[in-house]
């Protein structure tokens, strides 16, 4: 299995479930099987471009949705560089507050 089929079944799942909807109640409204749902989400089928169609009307989202995997885009703050940063932005401010004063 692709990591793309990967985050493919995990997003939509928690998405389907995050609407609280069945399987079956998601195929009916792709005038699909509820098999056919199952078997997208446990990896033993992956959706033509018709289908994911099908699948973001049913779901009410966006295409990307079904793909985008956030910890992918997830970068650890580094505390020391976090508070230098917090340091800049505030003496930024401080400076240009004083200049607002004059």
């Amino acid at each position: 299995m692709t990591e793309t089929q990967q985050i493919f079944i995990k997003n939509l799942r928690r998405i389907r479930n995050t609407t609280g909807q069945s399987q079956s109640s998601v195929a009916e409204k792709c005038g699909l099987s509820a098999n056919y749902i199952a078997g997208l989400e446990s990896g033993r089928r992956f959706p033509s471009p018709a289908t994911i169609d099908k699948l973001c009307v049913a779901l009410e989202i966006r295409p990307y949705e079904l793909f985008y995997d956030p910890m992918k885009d997830f970068q650890p703050i580094d505390a020391g560089n976090a508070q230098y940063v917090v340091k800049q932005y505030i003496k930024r401010r401080l400076e240009e507050l004083i200049k607002e004063l004059d």
